[in-house]
């Protein structure tokens, strides 16, 4: 027990249940849904108001496909009406706040109960076991999200890691210099793997392949947070001399799906989440792209129903050949994070950059480098937005970047949407990385 929550029941029960065949899963899915549904109805004020304004009932919904009969939720609308969307009976002390690192430009705030948390956290400990890494073995991450690395530096955060087995290594600052560190604490610390933003991994696999490390003895690399390529799956094949799994994953929810050891597609963590691929409000087929609407099942506190959480995929029909019943998706599209160069062989994560308008008046934000010394920085301002926030944000820039690079701040009334899965590129750089003179 941890917190008010209980990760290693929680995780027994999803190491059994992944074995079951596809059609007990999909009926543990539904059973799951039902319960969150007339929960979400009968103790959650949006909710009430949503099905009665669409005419519906939590038993109307009489399988997984007919719940594209409720509208999806947006973000705008999280924002709009967070109070409105916590359950009235869960008790406030079981709560817990939280705010995403804003990959599209727009930070959320929102809720977790603590029972999810124990779901959550064991769905994300089972993907780790199919690549290898169980509970107690040391691996370190290649982090960017300044939440997590400022909790690892307070004694509790470091009372974890150390309890964990885990260290936490900066992606905010890549700069030869500091690879050149990480190097040497990864062969001191000796981890049985390494866990990092896709982007992060690959720039730093590319410094290894340019000085010749091939030492590090890992059993495997676990990638996330954003697409991973296939010539990038390879380089980190080759210069890590492992396997590489790729993961899907959100703040919010926490493990959405990830692969096993045959690397045929994502297993979808189906008794935590449900996922749908829609386009135009109707399901697509296997093979084709939709939208990724995601339904947390086991959030109560803040139910997550059809959430848009702005990335796009494509569902599979196929069974792996691992045994695991659980269902497949063939890709995901969305979640390419650029770097920005700060000249000098720096390179500082996008993600690193994401809580920077956290708790600010911003609606939405894009960085956009064209030159190495100057980023322009567009902004939708909050009608609450002061001169405060533009002194703010110029101070957390210009701490991060350091004071050769200089920062522009442009107004706008929108920003563009730049993907097939319709997200905002928060950050767009034109100038070529991960390349070393």
């Amino acid at each position: 027990m941890k917190n008010g929550t209980n990760q290693l029941r929680c995780l027994q029960i999803l190491e059994k249940s992944q074995w079951l065949n596809h059609n007990q899963i999909e009926r543990l899915q539904y059973k799951e849904l039902q319960a969150l549904l007339r929960h979400a109805y009968e103790t959650v004020p949006f909710y009430n108001r949503r099905f009665k304004e669409d005419r519906i009932k939590p038993e109307d919904i009489k399988n997984i496909q007919q719940l594209v009969k409720l509208p999806k939720l947006t973000k705008e609308e999280i924002k709009k009406d967070l109070p409105r969307m916590i359950s009235t009976n869960i008790p406030r002390r079981k709560l817990t706040y939280h705010t995403t690192g804003g990959s599209t430009g727009e930070p959320l705030k929102f809720i977790k109960d603590k029972r999810t948390i124990s779901w959550a956290s064991a769905a994300v400990n089972r993907n780790y076991r199919w690549a290898g890494l169980d509970l107690g073995d040391k691996y370190v991450s290649l982090w960017g999200s300044p939440f997590d690395i400022s909790l690892s530096r307070k004694l509790s955060g470091f009372l974890r890691n150390m309890f964990e087995r885990h260290k936490i290594l900066s992606s905010s600052d890549m700069s030869e210099q500091t690879m050149a560190q990480y190097i040497e604490s990864i062969r001191k610390f000796k981890p049985k793997v390494i866990k990092g933003y896709a982007s992060a991994l690959v720039l730093f696999a590319r410094y290894m392949k340019q000085k010749g490390i091939s030492d590090l003895d890992l059993n495997s690399v676990i990638s996330t947070a954003e697409m991973l390529s296939a010539p990038d799956r390879k380089l980190l094949e080759n210069q890590f001399n492992c396997e590489v799994y790729d993961t899907y994953g959100s703040r919010e929810v926490a493990m959405l799906a990830g692969e096993c050891q045959e690397h045929s597609g994502y297993h979808i963590s189906s008794e935590t989440v449900l996922l749908e691929f829609v386009r135009d409000n109707e399901n697509v087929s296997a093979g084709e792209l939709g939208e990724i609407l995601v339904t947390d099942l086991q959030n109560y506190g803040m139910p997550l129903i059809r959430y848009s959480i702005g990335d796009a995929g494509k569902p599979s029909d196929e069974m792996c050949s691992c045994g695991r019943g659980l269902p497949l998706m063939q890709s995901i599209d969305g979640r390419v994070t650029d770097f920005l160069c700060t000249g000098y062989g720096r390179f500082i994560s996008g993600p690193g950059l994401t809580l920077i308008f956290s708790d600010l008046s911003v609606k939405k934000y894009q960085i956009l480098q064209r030159r190495i010394d100057e980023l322009l920085v567009r902004i939708v301002r909050d009608s609450n937005y002061s001169d405060e926030d533009e002194r703010e944000i110029m101070r957390r820039m210009q701490k991060t970047l350091g004071e050769n690079v200089e920062v522009v701040i442009q107004y706008v009334n929108s920003i563009p949407k730049s993907s097939t899965s319709g997200k905002h590129r928060f950050i767009v750089s034109e100038i070529p990385l991960f390349e070393f003179s």
